[in-house]
């Protein structure tokens, strides 16, 4: 014959025990949830940390581009402010840009250094699509135009990364701020190590 008060003891004891286990259920699907949560955010961060990889910085306000496979998406259009003739001061003497606007998907401009009164050197530049991004390719010539690079050859820019008034291409960075466009050049030293060339140019109208 059992007495109340066990009864009530064990009955206590049942509701417990369920409790207890119930809580220890509860505790493991959401231990289950915290690490499927978990794994997402790794691979988020992974996802995150190998899109970053594409790009490293070259100089204090220049980038490389680490990956060609991650060129962003852009279209020519993207950089139709870039439209206009360009006048400005680098490399000791006066500079000239003229950019023609956007045609048949790519850009085309003139380049010239005045240093002391005279030509110093001349380039042809061109903003073309690479896959579904862009890239600036730019040939030199001295003043009698003979050209620096051979015949086929020319400096590649590839785009890195792009907002509304900045690109960055690969070692040459743009930044418009109103009528003034800010250019930083990242230029290789003997030793292997890169200085910036800072050029600046003021939109004529």
């Amino acid at each position: 014959m059992n007495c109340g008060i066990c009864g009530v003891i064990c009955k206590h004891e049942r509701m417990n025990r369920i409790g207890f286990l119930n809580c220890g259920l509860e505790s493991e699907l959401f231990y289950l949830k915290m690490l499927n949560m978990n794994k997402a955010i790794t691979l988020l961060l992974l996802a995150f940390c190998a899109a970053a990889t594409a790009q490293s910085k070259l100089t204090e306000n220049t980038l490389r581009l680490d990956d060609p496979a991650n060129m962003p998406a852009a279209s020519i259009d993207d950089l139709a402010w870039l439209s206009g003739r360009w006048l400005g001061e680098g490399f000791g003497g006066i500079l000239e840009e003229n950019w023609n606007p956007p045609l048949g998907g790519a850009m085309v401009a003139t380049f010239r250094s005045i240093k002391e009164g005279k030509p110093n050197f001349y380039e042809i530049c061109l903003i073309a699509p690479e896959g579904n991004s862009l890239v600036y390719k730019v040939k030199h010539f001295n003043p009698d135009l003979t050209g620096w690079e051979e015949k086929d050859d020319y400096v590649t820019f590839p785009l890195v990364k792009l907002e509304p008034d900045t690109a960055w291409f690969n070692g040459l960075t743009m930044v418009r701020e109103g009528d003034t466009c800010t250019q930083y050049l990242a230029m290789k030293k003997k030793d292997g190590t890169y200085r910036e060339a800072v050029l600046t140019y003021k939109k004529e109208n």
